[in-house]
C-alpha cells in the first residue's frame, strides 16, 4: 500500500543555509533504501518560514527503513538541533 509522508519544519533563513547541505543528504539517501516515490517541498504562502515537504512511498516499511536508518536518524536529529524545534513527520494513506 502507497503512502504519504508528511514532514514539517520551521526555520529560518539563516538556519536553512546551515541545514541544507544536510537535506541534500538525507535526499540522496532515499534512493539508497528503495521504495521512494516521489517528493515536493511546499513552503507556506503566509509564513515563509514553514515548510511542508510530501514524499511518496511504496510502503510504511519501506519508510521505516529509510526513516529508522543510523545515518538518517544522525541527520535528523542534527536538523532539529539547529533549529531548536522537532521536526514533524505523519505517514497517511489513502481511505
Amino acid at each position: 500500500m502507497s503512502i504519504k509522508i508528511v514532514i514539517i519544519r520551521r526555520y529560518t533563513d539563516d538556519q536553512k543555509r546551515q541545514i541544507e547541505p544536510i537535506l541534500t543528504e538525507l535526499y540522496s539517501l532515499v534512493f539508497k533504501y528503495g521504495g521512494f516515490v516521489s517528493g515536493e517541498t511546499l513552503v507556506n504562502y503566509e509564513d515563509p518560514s514553514e515548510y511542508l515537504i510530501i514524499a511518496n512511498w511504496d510502503s510504511v516499511a519501506a519508510w521505516k527503513a529509510y526513516h529508522q536508518a543510523e545515518r538518517v536518524m544522525e541527520l535528523c536529529a542534527l536538523i532539529d538541533t539547529i533549529i531548536g524545534k522537532k521536526t514533524i513527520h505523519r505517514i497517511f494513506r489513502n481511505p
